[in-house]
This record gives structure tokens, C-alpha cells and sequence, in this order.
């Protein structure tokens, strides 16, 4: 059994939790594992711009680990009172082996966040995926993500896949 660990992107008193290096890293083996279609070609189609972005202050990234190698990486994004857009990628290289448990950890782990009273913080995640990523799509249901249904021309004229999670449920599918 592999070890699964998710590690968030946080500043500690001045010092983050893991350098700009990791985070270029992680965009060369979008590039490689060739999955740079994630992101909207004008807002992000470099390293620079995946840094710049992942450091914004409503975006809340996170890595993977998967017996300390870095497996996937996501973030959670357009906060709004209890919710959050939630997106995440798994490395080719796990594709089929451990991709479910990491997406599961990534979830329970932005359910985790707690706000300045120490109440949740996150009770509702909500995903797009493109349509044209079928295998992607029939993941997100895996994960134990329920579908809302789809949404004609959102993203550059794809149609998008709209899924979420819920808190209770989340606690309900992995303890």
C-alpha cells in the first residue's frame, strides 16, 4: 500500500511551504505527461504564468504525494462564502494505480480547512470538466462526485461537466 499525503501551499511566516521550483516542476510535467489543456491557453501557457497564478490570494494549492514523490497537484479557487471551485491533475504516471485515492485525499483535505471561528469552511466543492475529456468526466463520478449536469459552450465553446462534493457525503465515502 502506497503512502498518500497532500501537502497545501501555505506562507509561514514568510516562508512557503515549497519553492517555485516545485511549482515549475509541476507545470514541465503538465507539459510532458502533455495535459497543458487544463488551463486556459491565454491566462496560463507557462511556468511563469502557473507560478504567478497558483500564488494569487483566492487560489489555495496543494501537492500530491505519493510515497514523497509528487503525484498531483490541485487547488481550490473562486471562494465564496462555503464554496469553493476545486481542480486537480494526477501525473501520467499514476493514470490507473493510485489516481483515486489521491483525488479522495486532495478532497478530504480541502474539507479539512477551517475558518476563524474553527467551523468548517468548505461544505460545498464544485468541479467543470471538459466533455471532450470522457475519461476524465467518468473519474469525477469515481471519486464519488455527484453530476449536475452540463453546461453548452462554458470554456472556450467545450461543454462543461459541472460536479461537486459535499461535505457530509465526503465524510461518509472515506471516514
Amino acid at each position: 500500500m502506497s503512502d498518500i499525503t497532500v501537502a497545501g501551499y501555505v506562507e509561514l511566516e514568510g516562508v512557503r511551504t515549497f519553492n517555485d521550483q516545485t511549482l515549475k516542476y509541476i507545470w514541465d510535467q503538465l507539459v510532458k505527461d502533455g495535459t497543458t489543456y487544463l488551463f486556459n491557453k491565454d491566462e496560463i501557457s507557462n511556468s511563469d504564468e502557473f507560478i504567478v497564478f497558483m500564488k494569487l490570494a483566492n487560489v489555495f494549492p496543494a501537492i500530491v504525494l505519493i510515497d514523497n514523490e509528487i503525484g498531483g497537484f490541485g487547488w481550490v479557487q473562486s471562494v465564496k462564502k462555503n464554496s469553493a471551485e476545486a481542480n486537480h491533475f494526477m501525473f501520467k504516471k499514476y493514470w490507473g494505480k493510485h489516481t483515486v485515492e489521491m483525488a479522495k485525499a486532495l478532497t478530504k483535505y480541502w474539507f479539512s480547512f477551517k475558518n476563524e471561528e474553527g467551523g468548517q469552511f468548505f461544505d460545498v466543492l464544485v468541479g467543470y470538466t471538459s466533455k471532450a475529456n470522457q475519461k476524465a468526466c467518468k473519474f469525477v463520478e469515481h471519486i464519488g462526485w455527484k453530476i449536475l449536469g452540463t453546461i453548452p459552450y462554458l470554456d472556450e465553446g467545450d461543454d462543461m461537466l459541472i460536479s461537486y462534493a459535499i461535505r457530509e457525503i465526503e465524510a461518509k465515502n472515506n471516514g
